[in-house]
């Protein structure tokens, strides 16, 4: 698989990343991970009626993305979604070689606490980010490809 971006974004799939990061990245391919919306089939098909028909979009649950992967010869520039943090790091501890995460939107929630205008994080996601970024991944906060990158580092 020819991952050309990996994004951790609560919104899925949506104008942002359907206008600017498909754009910027020349991806042809949606992945999207997330092992609630893989078992809701009624929201598995608004997200593919989201996209236009001239992208590819496939949802996984963790298990099957790491099947997949790691079978996978595809190499259609590929754009994988997350709406969880956690999912990346389960990558991670399942052997997927992710160089370097971007997050996204990830909204308000009463144990979140705000760490810029469109990122909110509970104790537990800092932690899996500080985990990712422990395991050589480089974690950064980037609403679009346009806006500066903000180094999660030097946000916490």
């Amino acid at each position: 698989m020819n991952v050309v971006l990996w994004r951790v974004d609560e919104r899925l799939i949506h104008g942002q990343v359907m206008t600017s990061w498909l754009g910027y990245t020349s991806a042809t391919k949606i992945v999207v991970v997330d092992d609630e919306l893989y078992r809701d089939d009624f929201m598995k098909e608004v997200m593919l009626l989201a996209a236009p028909g001239t992208v590819d979009i496939s949802i996984f649950d963790v298990n099957t993305f790491i099947e997949n992967y790691n079978k996978s010869n595809d190499q259609s520039r590929t754009l994988v979604l997350f709406k969880e943090i956690k999912h990346v790091l389960e990558l991670l501890d399942n052997g997927i070689d992710i160089k370097e995460v971007v997050i996204g939107n990830i909204g308000p929630k009463v144990d979140r606490n705000k760490i810029t205008k469109n990122v909110y994080l509970s104790k537990q996601e800092l932690d899996e980010l500080q985990a990712i970024s422990k395991r050589g991944c480089h974690v950064y906060l980037r609403m679009l490809p346009t806006n500066e990158k903000k180094e999660l580092h030097e946000l916490i």
